[in-house]
């Protein structure tokens, strides 16, 4: 929920130690620098196996960063192909060194 901007005023005139901290006005900074975070888990279908490549949608529209790991019967991957646009992880084969693989297990942190 978000603190609007007479909430903010109210909250500043609380009490005195509210007013000596701007404390409305601390909550709402905080509340609109606090960054998103997504993740999740997504296992390669068979058709994502044809085509080379999957896209996973993370909802978020601004992204800052991700970290994405893929295991393969329980081995951690290295070398894959993983991009981002608009808020969607695209991981695709890379050469001979990753191929998209059915059952890979992809883990992923977006921020």
């Amino acid at each position: 929920m978000a603190i609007t901007n007479a909430e903010v005023t109210l909250l500043n005139n609380m009490n005195p130690a509210a007013q000596r901290s701007a404390l409305g006005t601390e909550l709402q900074t905080t509340q609109n620098t606090v960054a998103s975070v997504v993740r999740g888990t997504h296992t390669v279908s068979a058709a994502e196996e044809s085509a080379g490549t999957l896209d996973i949608a993370t909802g978020l529209t601004t992204v800052a960063g991700f970290i994405v790991q893929v295991y393969r019967a329980d081995i951690l991957l290295t070398a894959y192909d993983v991009s981002e646009a608009t808020g969607t992880l695209t991981i695709a084969t890379n050469g001979s060194d990753y191929v998209v693989t059915e059952d890979d297990v992809i883990n992923y942190i977006v921020f």
